[in-house]
């Protein structure tokens, strides 16, 4: 079954196959702090070590190199199935 959705609630099993699932497709991010969704093309992911997990996202297509957001500051991500 296809995750499309994770919260910061959720496990990091769910994390990790979200992150495979849907690398390199349109996802859009909830930081905690922010009102705002960040939208972008999930391009990779890291787990470990787990103090420095997260996403790393393409802005827009001329970025050369992906933000990272970290997995502290992710309240939830959501994959954005008419993006593709």
């Amino acid at each position: 079954m296809r995750v499309t959705n994770w919260f910061k609630n959720g496990s990091l099993d769910a994390f990790n196959k979200f992150c495979i699932q849907n690398r390199n497709g349109s996802v859009s991010i909830k930081l905690i702090y922010h009102s705002e969704l960040i939208r972008g093309l999930l391009h990779s992911h890291r787990l470990e070590p787990l103090e420095a997990a997260g996403v790393f996202l393409l802005l827009t297509d001329a970025a050369i190199h992906p933000a990272f957001y970290s997995l502290d500051d992710i309240e939830s991500m959501h994959y954005l199935a008419y993006a593709d």
